[in-house]
Parts: structure tokens; sequence; C-alpha cells
């Protein structure tokens, strides 16, 4: 007899009429709850510190091109496809400029495209990324008075 009353105390799955009165319970008391009195209760109370960080404002990327032109100490050209920077040296390449320099940032590497009077193609050499860089700072220029 024992057995019986244990087995009816705990049946599983529960009575389908208890667990729809605990689920009614449960949606009374979620629905008396009201969630900004909660919040005002956590950010109203002084034992409960919380540090709100202003917001910095972001400015626009800075980033670098990659890839540099140099022609005649001047910056040609910069970008970053170097389908692009191919057209570009080739459009130079029939002004007929006798140094073309390609920078590439990336890599710290630099080519030097160079082509005289008597030669009929351009040659391409490994060229010096520091020496050949344009990208070094201007010196500023004091003004004197006479």
């Amino acid at each position: 007899m024992e057995s019986e009353e244990v087995k009816k105390e705990n049946q599983w799955p529960p009575d389908h009429v208890y667990v729809s009165k605990s689920i009614e319970e449960y949606v009374k008391k979620a629905r008396k709850f009201n969630h900004q009195d909660w919040l005002n209760q956590i950010y109203n109370n002084p034992k409960i510190k919380i540090e709100m960080k202003e917001q910095n404002v972001k400015t626009e990327s800075t980033k670098q091109k990659r890839f540099t032109l140099v022609v005649e100490a001047k910056e040609v050209f910069k970008g970053n496809d170097r389908q692009e920077v191919a057209g570009e040296i080739f459009k130079l390449q029939k002004d007929s400029h006798p140094l073309i320099i390609l920078l590439d940032s990336e890599a710290k590497e630099s080519y030097q495209y160079s082509k005289t009077i008597h030669q009929r193609n351009y040659r391409v050499q490994a060229g010096n990324y520091e020496k050949d860089s344009v990208l070094k700072p201007a010196q500023e220029v004091t003004k004197t008075e006479e």
C-alpha cells in the first residue's frame, strides 16, 4: 500500500491541472512586476555605484594608403589597389618619366622604374625605402624681419 501512495506522489509527468494552476500563478506574478521600478531601484540606490563613461567622439579613419607613386620628388598617386597602381605606372611610363618610384608602406619596400634616353624599356630595381620616401615631415621655415 505504501508503495502505491509513493507512486502517486512521484508521478511523472505531473498532473496537468496542477501544472496549469502553477503557470497561471507565475503569469499573474510576472504581470504585477514593474521593470521600470526595478531599474529605478538600481540606478537610484546610493549603495550601488555605476560608472557612466562619456562616449568619445570617433574621428574619421586616418589610415594611410598602402601604395604611393613618386615622380620627381612629388607624390603623384596614392592607393590601396594593386591594379590601380599598375595602371598609373603604365600611364607614367607612356609619359616617359625617367624615374618612377613605387613605395609599399605595408611591406616597407620601394621599387624604382628607371629609363635612360637610349633604353627602350623601363628597368625595375629594388630601392631603399627610407631614402626614396618623400613622406618625411617638412621643416618649418621661420620668417625673418629685415
